[in-house]
């Protein structure tokens, strides 16, 4: 009898496991998604990067399916496709950097650019070591520059609140009109406006330049170039600090130290010195710990500059300098921590005026003519990390409010002195509110406006409670002008919104800028400035057919 042979049939590993990397590829994409909605709350940046590594996984584990499952004489042209689709993606996008929640961005490479209108084509001075000023610069400016416009960083009193009555009255998307834009270098350089020019620092190539320009038709007028390049593929490229106006001076001060003093008339160099040098550190050693270069803003008062120094923490460093005006010349430091990123502020505290700087670990307050330390209070960050850009906000009279992004919230402190010594303590604190990130809450009376990761949010101070959050803008700039706050979201649109602690009210907007702003903005009389890493522009409010 023959015997009746059975053959199984051949299967594949990958036809017999194909489900299992299915599987494998869903519950990714599912933790993925159950990560990015319980972090949200806590930081969009991390929630963003635990979910864009879970769909990268999930992803390539059904490629892979595809691929096992794939008959042999067609695997080659499977594992062509990503390389394909890499190419397809390399030719046609070009990736300009991350957004505040660490979302790639790119555009298209052949696309057309947005038309604006007709810019005053701009007069460059010839470059020197000293600027020249331009024979067809603008009329003349004041002398003296003090108090003028918005001659420094968050405006005359540093606090992002402008006096302008123009903007007390109604204002529509007709009121917006976009009077001039033109293309500037890199950076995230605020501006500082004094009569009719306008400062700012960008990045040219491997130069820092500070800049001059007409705020009239934004024309150059003149600039000074010094080399230097900060550069970090999260924070991007250039500068970051705005300028300061002063006595018919500009202090500016780049991202890898250089402090330059120059005549606000012509750009010549008044005297200028290194941070870095000064604090015995080169830029490399201090962005090991001070990751995104130094973005600190420079205080003027009474004959001094403020900045923090800071330096090799290893040897020991100090957080804030002071500068001679006139001079250059050192005159004291204090702190002895590594800094973070805020600018220096004036206040006045239980009736003593006081300097405020942030460290790595605390706020701290000097006398601003000895720099002896009064207080500190614990205000942890890290600065090659979970970075302080936020500035401490007045209250009222012994009334301190910190934000800070980064899961970590805002709280209120009481400062005072008490039988000839300072205290610092805090009165609440609450983690999920006011999460400013790349900007600073506006206090106005007894509740705060600001950024919470990018949605506006509105915070009764006396409680310590949301009153509404609502309204997507981004990690873009807020000022509070009047009983508006004016915002430029991150993507470069200007927004306009009543400042009303019951419920926010859009009252205008206008796209402007192209691309990722993080840019302080300036608001001078009914003129509105904006710029980015691409371009600036002026936008003028229009009350009653007319503009300033």
């Amino acid at each position: 009898m023959a015997k009746n042979d059975t053959h199984p049939v051949a299967v594949t590993p990958g036809a017999m496991q194909w489900w299992r990397w299915w599987v494998t590829a869903a519950v990714l994409a599912l933790l993925g998604l159950l990560a990015w909605s319980l972090l949200w709350e806590f930081d969009h940046a991390v929630a963003n990067v635990v979910m864009g590594i879970c769909m990268f996984l999930a992803t390539l584990v059904a490629w892979i399916t595809v691929w096992r499952s794939s008959p042999s004489n067609q695997r080659k042209w499977v594992a062509g496709i990503p390389v394909l689709l890499g190419i397809a993606a390399a030719g046609l996008l070009e990736f300009q950097g991350f957004n505040g929640e660490i979302v790639p961005q790119f555009q298209w490479r052949f696309a057309g650019s947005r038309s604006k209108p007709p810019a005053i084509p701009t007069q460059v001075p010839a470059t020197s070591p000293q600027a020249e000023a331009n024979p067809s610069a603008p009329p003349t400016t004041p002398a003296s520059l003090s108090g003028i416009g918005f001659p420094q960083y968050l405006g005359v009193h540093r606090d992002g609140k402008v006096s302008s009555p123009r903007f007390s009255k109604p204002i529509g998307n007709e009121d917006l009109l976009l009077r001039w834009q033109v293309a500037v270098g890199a950076g995230w350089s605020g501006m500082a406006v004094a009569g009719n020019r306008l400062y700012t620092i960008e990045q040219h190539g491997s130069d820092e330049s500070v800049r001059c320009y007409a705020t009239e038709t934004g024309q150059l007028i003149w600039k000074h170039d010094y080399p230097a390049k900060h550069e970090n593929l999260l924070g991007g490229v250039g500068p970051r600090s705005t300028p300061a106006v002063i006595d018919g001076q500009v202090v500016a001060a780049g991202a890898c130290g250089d402090l330059h003093c120059l005549d606000a008339q012509t750009g010549v160099v008044r005297w200028k010195l290194n941070l870095n040098e000064l604090a015995a550190t080169t830029q490399k050693s201090f962005e090991s710990t001070v990751s995104w270069g130094r973005s600190a803003s420079p205080l003027c008062h009474e004959g001094l500059v403020y900045l923090p120094l800071g330096g090799d923490l290893a040897k020991g460093c100090q957080s804030l300098i002071a500068i001679d005006l006139e001079s250059g010349k050192e005159r004291w430091r204090a702190g002895d921590g590594q800094i973070a990123y805020a600018s220096p502020a004036l206040l006045s505290l239980d009736g003593t005026l006081q300097v405020l700087w942030l460290e790595q670990e605390f706020v701290c307050s000097c006398d601003p003519k000895t720099g002896q330390l009064l207080w500190k209070h614990p205000w942890p960050s890290s600065s090659s990390g979970d970075a302080c850009a936020s500035q401490p906000m007045q209250i009222d009279s012994r009334r301190l409010l910190l934000t800070k992004g980064y899961g970590q919230g805002c709280r209120v402190i009481e400062v005072g002195k008490t039988d000839s010594k300072w205290q610092a303590n805090e009165i609440w604190s609450r983690t999920p509110l006011l999460r400013t990130k790349f900007t600073s809450a506006l206090v106005d009376g007894d509740v705060a406006y600001g950024l919470n990761d990018g949605i506006l949010e509105c915070v009764d101070l006396d409680a310590g409670k949301r009153l509404w959050r609502q309204g997507r803008y981004g990690h873009g700039q807020v000022l509070l002008v009047e009983r508006k706050l004016v915002i430029v979201t991150e993507s470069g649109e200007l927004v306009v919104i009543a400042a009303d602690p019951s419920k926010p009210e859009l009252l205008a907007r206008l796209p402007v800028l192209q691309g990722t702003t993080w840019n302080p903005l300036a608001v001078v009389g009914s003129q509105i400035y904006l710029r980015n890493a691409k371009e600036m522009a002026r936008v003028d409010l229009q009350t009653d057919g007319d503009s300033l």
